[in-house]
């Protein structure tokens, strides 16, 4: 080695010696998409994080283990986030973990950069662990023996079968709890949060370059949110306007329309009608129907009811014969012995499921239950007509749109949709493409039903005693 190289590398050696070689760059790693959603009216900026791993992936018998890591990022990142005026918010599906963020349009570069760290490098200790899981095994103690929850497990062993991981608690038991140790969300953490896989959805008063600066990952930009969108002109030779309305064009020998008359038009998309393509539309979760009834000593009788549809089903037009079946099996106000009922579209084995669960009298359970399996077909044979179809559809929108209303919701959507579907879809566009013919033609692709009654079964009427209460 010659003389001068000798030189060179003594002093590049006691340059690094002494800490005054600029550091390497870090290369950041990317999250799998970034969507960018610029409000310019709003004021708070809110960004989510969707890892597509949730509380099916908890070690067997340490149930809840991803339900604790939640609690400790939150509490963690309540701590870190406190001078900068931000919150977080973490919620744990079944094969979702979501991380939120709201924060103000100030500071949210800073409080998304904490967040950042806070998901990928915070390790808690027993100490910090201790208290959270005790709080949450207090909790389990005092649920201990609540019908509804062992109701919600059984629901969700109809649909994923008595074994599948995802039909475990997804807090947990007192005995998996128990069991949970620190480094068990440590590494529940480091298996399955990781940031390649993630899709992060950034709302706010805020630009795509901004968010460039800020997280690192193909971007795609995403329309700014509408307050309002009417439908494109009516186009000759529909029916799309209200029954006595000057401009209305009726179709050829169309039955005439029936209802209350609201005050204003309610205009018709020209694209075609939202609906479930014929046998091009993919596999069902199941193929054939069954019905169980789990015999409990309660007040009470939960029912549930699952239809599965085809894969490619458009999941806002069950999202919205859910809310049709709603309004034809309850009546306002309720009739006696219904106590309350919900409506969920979920995913099985990659397929959407229509699922209608209720509760009910005990003594007219089974009454209610044929109501429930009936309606699918009454809406196949005969959906919502003329404004009552209008009114249903409108007010499906409103409640749409008030949830998506606050950024913090709207990220959260953002990211779940791309994650699942692959895009965002235009909400205003495919509302108005949903017709009274494709609520039908859903209705008639549900396949057949699996049936749950959770209660005392000697109390049950026998099923197919279908007298109105």
């Amino acid at each position: 080695m010659s003389p001068r190289l000798h030189i060179a590398v003594a002093s590049i050696l006691l340059l690094a010696l002494c800490g005054l070689l600029p550091p390497r760059p870090a290369t950041a790693q990317e999250y799998r998409q970034v969507l960018v959603q610029p409000d310019p009216g709003g004021v708070m900026v809110a960004a989510s994080l969707r890892f597509p791993m949730g509380h099916e992936a908890d070690p067997a018998g340490q149930e809840g283990t991803a339900f604790l890591l939640a609690r400790l990022l939150e509490r963690e990142g309540e701590r870190r986030l406190r001078e900068e005026f931000s919150r977080i918010h973490i919620d744990v599906g079944r094969g979702e973990f979501l991380v939120t963020l709201l924060a103000p349009r100030e500071t949210w570069a800073d409080a998304f950069r904490t967040v950042e760290s806070l998901v990928q490098e915070y390790a808690p200790a027993e100490s910090e662990l201790a208290p959270i899981r005790d709080a949450h095994l207090e909790r389990l103690i005092f649920q201990a023996g609540a019908p509804v929850r062992e109701f919600e497990i059984e629901r969700m062993r109809m649909l994923l079968g008595s074994s599948a991981p995802g039909a475990r608690p997804s807090v947990g038991n007192r005995g998996s709890i128990q069991g949970v140790q620190a480094g068990g969300p440590t590494a529940f953490r480091n298996d399955h949060l990781m940031r390649s896989e993630a899709v992060v959805a950034v709302v706010g008063p805020i630009t795509d370059s901004e968010v460039a600066a800020v997280v690192q990952g193909p971007r795609t930009e995403v329309p700014p949110p509408r307050s309002f969108v009417e439908a494109p002109p009516l186009q000759p030779g529909r029916s799309d306007t209200l029954p006595g309305d000057p401009d209305s064009v009726q179709r050829p020998n169309a039955p005439p329309e029936t209802g209350p008359r609201p005050r204003l038009r309610l205009p018709s998309a020209e694209a075609s009608p939202l609906a479930i393509a014929g046998g091009e539309a993919g596999p069902r979760a199941w193929t054939s129907g069954e019905r169980s009834v789990v015999d409990r000593n309660l007040t009470s009788t939960w029912i549930s009811v699952a239809w599965p549809f085809p894969a490619q089903s458009p999941r806002l037009l069950l999202d919205f014969l859910g809310r049709t079946l709603h309004e034809v099996v309850v009546s306002d106000p309720p009739e006696p012995g219904f106590y309350a009922a919900e409506v969920a579209v979920l995913e099985v084995e990659g397929t959407p499921v229509l699922v209608f669960s209720a509760t009910v009298d005990p003594r007219t359970a089974s009454r209610w239950e044929g109501r429930i399996v009936d309606a699918m077909g009454a809406v196949a044979d005969s959906p919502p007509a003329g404004a009552f179809f209008e009114l249903g559809r409108r007010r499906f929108r409103n409640a749409l749109f008030l949830d998506l209303s606050t950024p913090e919701n709207r990220s959260a959507w953002l990211a779940r949709q791309y994650a699942t579907r692959g895009d965002t879809p235009d909400l205003h566009d495919q509302i108005w493409r949903i017709s009274r013919e494709s609520l039908a033609g859903a209705a008639a692709a549900a396949g057949p039903p699996r049936i749950l009654l959770f209660g005392p079964a000697a109390m049950m009427e026998e099923y197919g005693e279908r007298d109105t209460p």
